[in-house]
């Protein structure tokens, strides 16, 4: 990958940010080391320490993982729907909103991993199905314009980026 913020200027930063943790890999290596530290670290986790919030009012650990599962699935179905249909826009959605109704107090750390190692799967099975063209093939979500590839690199760097919250905030 190239400069994926140069091709799409109107990127906003926090985006731009998860591009370049993972920015310089071919996109399979990028998803595949980015699952891998991710599991790796929740992995050597306890179970009791996952009710930890290092604040007021933000999320458990959890509730963080329950958001990285959600948001690579949403990113996900924004890069199929992108590959499949040019230029559809798809709406955004509320991280926060989400993480209340999501209500995962009663799920355990297995299951949660569990579900996000075979997502992990899914997801990269699905990028490399892709080709060429469907990666830079272009969509709009929550009136944002991505392409297919910057998605996969996004999902990456979205996974860094909350390892790196737990690291200098929750460990």
């Amino acid at each position: 990958m190239q400069d994926l913020h140069i091709q799409l200027p109107n990127l906003p930063e926090f985006y731009v940010r998860y591009i370049k943790k993972s920015q310089g890999k071919p996109l399979a290596d990028a998803l595949k080391d980015a699952a891998k530290e991710t599991l790796n670290i929740f992995e050597n986790i306890s179970e009791s320490r996952y009710e930890h919030a290092y604040a007021e009012e933000k999320w458990t650990i959890r509730q963080m993982l329950q958001h990285m599962i959600d948001a690579e699935r949403i990113l996900s179905y924004r890069a199929l729907t992108f590959a499949r249909e040019p230029g559809i826009e798809i709406r955004g959605f509320d991280e926060d909103a989400y993480a209340q109704i999501a209500a995962v107090s009663h799920r355990s750390k297995t299951e949660l991993l569990e579900e996000l190692k075979t997502l992990g799967d899914t997801t990269r099975a699905m990028f490399n199905s892709f080709n060429q063209s469907m990666l830079t093939t272009k969509g709009y979500g929550n009136q944002v314009e991505f392409t297919v590839e910057a998605l996969g690199y996004i999902i990456a760097g979205h996974q860094y980026h909350h390892v790196s919250i737990l690291n200098e905030r929750y460990l």
